[in-house]
């Protein structure tokens, strides 16, 4: 029998109670459905069954149980959920990286103390922490048609550097906006791949039958920052792009030829670009170093840093000797905070920081595939790689799995920049969490923007 003809003021009366209980207003409709589809099939088969409409209809929503009982049932599924023990492993990231700029005024030799690092880093965090509280409030899908906008801003930040930009050890340009210095090598990395995930999330909605042509044609607009990064000598940041690049291409699903075409492509012009330029030399030299120490020609040239550095991991024992021998160490803010935590206190905080590092990305990734909305669930995986790629870096290059880089650790390392990138980072996978089971799975356009690990 036809449910429209089976639809009476009793049931409709029931659902409308129903639905005015749901808390979560975006699931009500398909609560709602979810609700009339039940109904009208315990109606359906009541009738069957010889038993009139109304009384069918009194059964069915005797059979229900009572409206708050129901409706408080959905809010228990549906409901703002807190991702507490995130936010208790970035609370004890940021209570340790405090820990360490106040280590590196102690134990590091140099007039880190005269330069009142840990004043400055306090500042820092207090403006992470504002970032972090308004991306955990901003709702996530507000990002999704601001890729553009944000590709130009990136373009034009770059460009700005370029122009009226400081040079810093030969390598990369900061911008001097009052007492802050804006890294633009590091911010233009995440907003370039920020922009290109959300203009190719805009279009796979706006087309959702990519043809081969279209999809060779996408990839194209994420080579521009290629040659941007390695014309400035941002060598790191280069290597950090062209592996974000290539994990929108997957998370998005291309094809294997147009994901095979578009990372040989930003990688061979990325290549060609970095052997024209004559600064490729000095990268050879550590790349040599590097292959020399893996081989176990353990010379001192360009490794020397390194066997430095591991010799210090070794000295500090399980309870530190930062407060009995001062150390050499460069960087300490921010390439090797980590060498600063464990020469200062131990081996046992040093696999501490470890455990919540390694705790924070795998709550990310997990908690990515529990998001049910498709765009969140790439987004949240797109961020969860990101921040995934400097830890590799910066631990590899510390045991000489990876050559020595400058990657700084999320959330420990010093910096305004560090600072605003991680939080703002975590803010949107925070915000993508809390609203993960209080919006509908299925958003018409946007419901086919992210089909991960389907590609044709």
């Amino acid at each position: 029998m036809d449910r429209e003809e089976n639809k009476r003021s009793l049931l409709d009366s029931f659902v409308d109670q129903v639905e005015a209980g749901i808390h979560a207003q975006e699931m009500r409709a398909s609560i709602r459905a979810e609700l009339e589809d039940h109904l009208y099939n315990q109606v359906e088969e009541q009738m069957d069954k010889g038993m009139s409409r109304s009384k069918a209809e009194a059964t069915a929503i005797r059979h229900m149980g009572s409206v708050n009982t129901i409706a408080e049932k959905f809010n228990i599924v549906h409901r703002t959920r807190f991702p507490w023990l995130f936010w208790g492993m970035i609370a004890i990231l940021l209570l340790v990286s405090t820990l360490g700029i106040w280590a590196v005024q102690h134990t590091v030799n140099g007039n880190y103390a005269v330069r009142s690092l840990l004043d400055r880093h306090l500042v820092f965090l207090g403006f992470g922490l504002v970032i972090f509280i308004i991306a955990s409030l901003i709702d996530y899908r507000w990002w999704r048609n601001k890729g553009w906008l944000l590709y130009v801003t990136a373009t034009g930040l770059f460009g700005s550097g370029q122009l009226i930009g400081d040079e810093v050890n030969g390598t990369g340009y900061w911008i001097a906006i009052g007492a802050i210095a804006l890294d633009v090598g590091f911010l233009t990395t995440f907003l370039f791949l920020f922009a290109i995930f959300l203009i190719i999330s805009q279009y796979r909605a706006e087309y959702p039958e990519l043809s081969i042509r279209r999809e060779l044609v996408l990839p194209f607009i994420g080579i521009i920052p290629v040659l941007t990064f390695v014309i400035s000598s941002q060598y790191y940041a280069v290597v950090v792009y062209l592996l974000g690049f290539i994990l929108i291409l997957f998370i998005h699903s291309f094809s294997l030829k147009a994901l095979m075409i578009g990372a040989i492509t930003a990688i061979t012009i990325g290549v060609l670009a970095f052997l024209s330029l004559p600064s490729y030399q000095i990268q050879i030299e550590r790349l040599e170093a590097w292959g020399n120490h893996l081989l176990g020609h353990h010379t001192r040239d360009a490794s020397a840093l390194l066997y430095h550095l591991q010799d210090l991991f070794v000295q500090a024992g399980w309870w530190g000797k930062g407060w009995v021998e001062r150390a050499d160490i460069p960087y300490p803010h921010s390439d090797h905070i980590l060498v600063v935590i464990v020469y200062a206190f131990g081996w046992i905080v040093g696999l501490g920081v470890l455990v919540a590092l390694l705790g924070g990305l795998t709550w990310l990734f997990r908690s990515s595939y529990q998001v049910k909305q498709r765009f969140g669930r790439g987004l949240m995986l797109f961020i969860s790689c990101y921040v995934t790629i400097p830890v590799i870096f910066n631990i590899g290059g510390l045991i000489g799995a990876v050559p020595m880089n400058g990657a700084t650790l999320p959330l420990l390392s010093y910096g305004a920049n560090s600072m605003l990138i991680w939080m703002f980072a975590l803010g949107i996978c925070t915000n993508i969490y809390m609203r993960k089971d209080t919006l509908p799975q299925h958003e018409a356009r946007w419901d086919r923007t992210v089909v991960i690990g389907k590609g044709r």
